[in-house]
């Protein structure tokens, strides 16, 4: 749906406000200033939500497939369970960017709390801001968008499954929370929600992207996580 802002950085620093004016005109989006590219990478609540919610709707699927207009809704399909994984993921994300904001001093301010940043987002298309549960489900902006889902091949009997390739895990994954778990490890931050998620995601995937808990696995390579370029302490993270 439609944002009431979208948060832009830009490098170096000192060009981001000219960089917002700019971008905003051209594109005609209402945008705001992050303090830098790390604070936007940790911002990205679409790391949060996708995987999220794929986890919470798909994690205990039973392979059977869905009929041709049963696909569940994804927002609207948020659960009490499944808001307490997303609610997990988020409070994750601010372990981290408490402890970068006290070890090296990092302005993180613009990384939102996942309910801060739906009530900025959509402030006035969310009917039930009551929980986080509701804030998803009472949203008009995800109001009927369903699972990404794909017809069953080589199956006479038609149907539909859940399709774990589609971008919600193909890219949120390994460009948006595996970069989050690599920054969290260099933070010395544990991330149990966010691994439970990342180790499932990585199975449907096929791909192999943590080890022992570690982000080093052979697909690594393949994702925009720090430790496939090589940065391993805290103050690389602000070059």
């Amino acid at each position: 749906g439609v944002k009431a802002q979208v948060d832009l950085a830009a490098s170096p620093p000192q060009a981001t406000q000219a960089t917002v004016e700019q971008m905003a005109e051209m594109l005609r989006v209402p945008l705001s200033p992050a303090p830098n590219f790390l604070a936007l990478s940790l911002a990205n609540t679409g790391q949060i939500i996708h995987p999220g919610i794929m986890y919470g709707l798909f994690h205990a699927w039973d392979g059977q497939p869905f009929a041709e207009d049963e696909a569940p809704l994804f927002y609207g399909g948020v659960n009490k369970e499944t808001a307490a994984v997303l609610q997990a993921l988020s409070d994750e994300v601010q372990q981290v960017r408490a402890r970068l904001e006290r070890k090296a001093g990092f302005d993180l301010s613009s990384v939102l709390p996942l309910m801060d940043w739906l009530q900025r987002a959509y402030p006035d298309q969310i009917a039930d801001t009551g929980s986080l549960q509701s804030s998803f489900n009472s949203n008009r902006a995800y109001a009927g968008l369903r699972a990404p889902v794909r017809p069953v091949s080589g199956s006479d009997q038609g149907g539909s499954e859940p399709w774990f390739s589609a971008r919600y895990l193909s890219e949120d994954v390994p460009f948006g929370l595996l970069v989050t778990k690599g920054i969290a490890e260099i933070a010395g931050t544990p991330t149990p929600t966010v691994d439970r998620v990342l180790l499932w995601a990585q199975e449907r995937l096929g791909k192999e992207y943590l080890v022992d808990g570690l982000v080093a696995g052979r697909d690594v390579v393949e994702s925009r996580a720090p430790q496939r370029f090589g940065i391993q302490d805290i103050d690389a993270l602000d070059r």
